[in-house]
């Protein structure tokens, strides 16, 4: 009975069946203060996730916004949440983008990103292509964090089943190269991770 009730309780915190805790509450609402002004990309288009996608994942707080690169006239859109480690960390664009018109190209990629302070992080980057007559290439970076730095595990549910809380980062963005510019997702990316050091708050155990 005990093992049975114990695992009830473990299933039960990792799902927010019983309310958000609350630092997982302070995290999201602090998602708000990640700038309009992020590096060299301002802002342009700020909304939240639909409500069947936040009951969903049980989030606490999401962002979902668009930002332009005036000097490179780039275009990307960044999307945080923070919420249960169980359900932020089984969604990924493998199984979400194909559903919204677009075909995986290839296994996705992890790379490493170094950020302003020497911080090593860890993202997850794969390529789809538009299944429409313009077949346009679609980059997405996603990653996940506990407030320190961003990682991409083979199995986030199991490596972050611990945690009172989880951060995810998606960057989005078409395939710049034939204007000659760096792909924009990943310089959005560069960004964010200054931007985002003051506004996480790190997982506090209970």
């Amino acid at each position: 009975m005990m093992v049975t009730t114990g695992g009830a309780v473990v299933h039960g915190r990792l799902s927010n069946r019983w309310g958000p805790q609350q630092h997982m509450t302070e995290a999201g609402t602090r998602l708000e203060r990640i700038p309009s002004q992020i590096g060299t990309w301002q802002m342009v288009s700020s909304q939240h996730l639909d409500d069947s996608a936040r009951a969903m994942l049980g989030c606490t707080g999401d962002i979902v916004r668009s930002y332009v690169n005036p000097t490179g006239k780039s275009e990307a859109s960044l999307t945080l949440i923070v919420g249960p480690p169980g359900p932020i960390a089984v969604h990924s664009p493998e199984i979400c983008f194909p559903s919204r018109n677009y075909r995986l190209l290839d296994e996705r990629k992890r790379v490493e990103i170094r950020d302003s302070l020497g911080i090593e992080h860890e993202f997850w980057m794969v390529v789809f292509q538009s299944q429409d007559l313009e077949a346009r290439l679609l980059h997405v970076y996603y990653g996940w964090s506990t407030g320190g730095t961003w990682t991409a595990p083979d199995n986030p549910r199991f490596e972050f089943a611990g945690s009172p809380f989880l951060y995810k980062v998606q960057l989005v963005a078409y395939d710049s190269s034939q204007r000659g510019a760096a792909d924009p997702a990943l310089a959005l990316l560069r960004e964010f991770l200054v931007a985002a050091k003051d506004v996480l708050i790190s997982v506090v155990s209970n």
